[in-house]
């Protein structure tokens, strides 16, 4: 394979255009959109923007009184759009003691209407929502017409309309939780257009990208038998190729389109998978040079090392389902409903994902000394570890920073992590290609030189361990010699 005779100045070639194309994605997505845009609404529309009710000032309406209600005619929806919602952000009625704070239940109603038409055409008849009620925790500080908690009121994860219109009124109780409410703030956030175009752009350019380095790859290997002849890191790249097409989506295009959670859901499926993939490609991979192993052999690490992704696996695919489907089920919900559970399940699956990797940086130093005293591996494990580092250390940036899984998922990290892993694999396809038949032979020369390289097959690191019988007058020494020759003509 490439790896094993490319000089260290074609890998530094290689490393300084993915290093650009890293570099350049993390421009491009540090100013790139917001991933949502957010308009705020006052129920009491005063002067200024005060939350203190003055009838000579305010032009809004009073919710704590359960037979008003605020109502709004929202901005044009278009499909890159993809969801809206509308959060609440109550404030303590002015006349309340100022020194106390307030904890009680109130129960908003929503009703929303959709049309096609231009805003004021609807007749109404299209109810997207009617009477949803939903109890709430009316939290608050203590001072006067302090803010209390936010939560989401409305969340709508499909756009079956262009304009939509809401009502919201609050109604009484026993408890007298609507007398607590003065002004109400609410603030819509929809997905912006350009964000959308983005990630379809993105998503598209690398998913084309893809498919042709895969067919290059195959069409390269055509002549190569994949039981005996293709080593298991090419066989890997396979796999991996092919779960970057799932990675990358061909199908994200249906999720404006297609109502319901299935496209969410199977998005997830892609991603865990290519991930939980690429940590078992790089625990098996160190351990298979450090083991300096012809041909893989099989072993308990390696179910060992397969039970432990496969669970971080199918506890990542809950936690990216539970994030996405959850709030299709209901369209009304509070903030707080659901998210302690979904942050003890982030954090495990976080914590998990870091002894995984303690786990491969043992491998990996444990590798050193191993490729110290065998020369013969030292480009393998440099054209493997290198990139596989950087890796590593974006992705746990990423996950405590938030720009990685389910959660607030920007604009820099969707951008960074789709060129990071699309470029990832594509040095790896570099590292894995076939090394030409003719420069060897002219190189090597001596009988059976195509039966030992394979043009890059596993037989391919006999050459390098000395395990076959070299040709007349030559040792295993010769071999390894004529391997180092090798790197400095390729």
């Amino acid at each position: 394979m490439k790896m094993d005779v490319t000089p260290y100045r074609n890998f530094l070639i290689l490393l300084s255009i993915a290093g650009v194309f890293l570099i350049v994605a993390i421009i491009v997505g540090a100013a790139g959109p917001q991933v949502y845009e957010k308009q705020t609404y006052s129920a009491y529309n005063c002067n200024g923007g005060s939350h203190i009710w003055n009838p000579t000032e305010c032009k809004g309406v009073l919710l704590r009184d359960p037979n008003q209600k605020w109502m709004m005619a929202l901005p044009e929806m278009h499909l890159f759009n993809k969801l809206w919602m509308i959060e609440m952000t109550p404030y303590k009625w002015q006349n309340l003691t100022t020194d106390v704070g307030v904890d009680v239940a109130i129960r908003p109603v929503v009703t929303i209407y959709g049309s096609n038409s231009e805003p004021g055409a609807s007749d109404k008849q299209n109810k997207v929502r009617e009477n949803d009620v939903h109890t709430e925790t009316l939290s608050c500080s203590s001072g006067h017409a302090s803010s209390c908690d936010t939560f989401v009121l409305v969340d709508e994860q499909f756009l079956t309309y262009k304009y939509y219109e809401i009502e919201v009124s609050i109604q009484s109780d026993s408890n007298n939780g609507n007398l607590a409410v003065g002004d109400v703030v609410f603030t819509l956030s929809r997905y912006t257009k350009s964000f959308g175009d983005m990630e379809l752009s993105y998503r598209t350019i690398y998913l084309f990208i893809n498919i042709v380095v895969l067919i290059a790859f195959l069409w390269r290997m055509r002549r190569i038998s994949f039981l005996n002849g293709w080593a298991f890191e090419q066989k890997a790249i396979l796999v991996l190729l092919a779960t970057l097409i799932l990675y990358n989506d061909p199908f994200y295009g249906l999720t404006f389109i297609a109502k319901g959670w299935f496209f969410e859901f199977l998005n997830s499926v892609f991603e865990t998978l290519f991930v939980s993939l690429i940590l078992l490609f790089w625990l098996i991979i160190i351990d298979k040079i450090r083991l300096d192993q012809l041909r893989l052999e099989p072993s308990v690490t390696h179910i060992v090392q397969l039970l432990v992704v496969g669970v971080y696996s199918i506890l990542t695919l809950i936690l990216f389902a539970w994030a996405r489907i959850r709030a299709s089920q209901d369209p009304v919900y509070s903030d707080r409903d659901g998210i302690t559970g979904m942050l003890i399940l982030f954090w495990f699956i976080s914590i998990m994902y870091g002894a995984i990797i303690i786990w491969l940086i043992v491998l990996i130093v444990m590798t050193v000394p191993v490729v110290n005293q065998k020369k013969y591996l030292l480009n393998r494990f440099v054209f493997i570890g290198i990139p596989t580092i950087l890796c590593i250390f974006s992705v746990i940036i990423g996950i405590f920073t938030g720009t990685l899984g389910p959660f607030n998922r920007d604009s820099l990290g969707l951008v960074y992590f789709l060129t990071l892993y699309n470029v990832y694999t594509f040095l790896l396809v570099a590292g894995c290609w076939p090394v030409d038949e003719s420069l060897l032979g002219a190189t090597l020369g001596g009988p059976g030189v195509k039966e030992r390289v394979n043009i890059g097959g596993e037989e391919g690191r006999e050459l390098m361990t000395g395990v076959v019988n070299p040709p007349a007058g030559g040792s295993a020494k010769n071999n390894r010699d004529d391997l180092v020759g090798l790197q400095d003509q390729l």
